[in-house]
């Protein structure tokens, strides 16, 4: 009894090593940003996490799970931080950037209710309903990004191909579209 939850310990431990240790390789050799580095590490992580969940089985569901879905939330956040250093670009990527983060947390809420699911502790009716109510607040929540990614995308259209419309905020196409 103790060896296994002992062994299921040093197992994540060594996932967690692995982490760091691509961490540090990418840090010295690659030359990338502090960010990238971390996204690495935690994108190297959440494989492991992930095979070991799905097929080695080494590590106990309920140490390893949590983790797996804390490090897919971490994921999307630093996704979503490296990818709004492209703002410079236009206004618009930070729409793009706000669809990718709504759309990376359809998995963070399939996980979260799956390992919920799994412990038993809860009515399974009861978190069915809450995963539809959430899983609807999800869509509708990209259906509206990107609606607002498509008014800001053409006001600047008709700025850049009409001086006329320059002072007009993009909200106002928004509601005449």
């Amino acid at each position: 009894m103790y060896l296994k939850k002992f062994s299921s310990v040093v197992a994540f431990l060594l996932y967690l090593e692995i982490s760091f240790f691509v961490f540090g390789i990418s840090l010295d050799y690659l030359g990338l940003g502090l960010i990238e580095n971390v996204l690495l590490s935690l994108s190297c992580l959440f494989i492991l996490t992930f095979f070991d969940f799905y097929f080695i089985k080494k590590v106990s569901k309920r140490i390893i799970y949590p983790i797996h879905i804390f490090t897919y939330i971490l994921i999307s956040i630093f996704t979503f931080i490296l990818l709004n250093q492209f703002l410079m670009i236009g206004l618009e990527s930070l729409f793009l950037n706000l669809v990718i983060l709504l759309i990376m947390q359809f998995y963070t809420e399939y996980a979260i209710f799956t390992y919920l699911n799994q412990l038993g502790r809860y009515d399974a009716s009861k978190l069915n309903e809450s995963m539809i109510q959430i899983r609807n607040v999800l869509i509708n929540l990209v259906i509206f990004t990107i609606g607002f990614y498509t008014s800001s995308l053409i006001t600047s259209l008709l700025i850049s191909s009409n001086e006329i419309f320059i002072g007009f905020p993009a909200l106002f196409f928004f509601l005449i579209y």
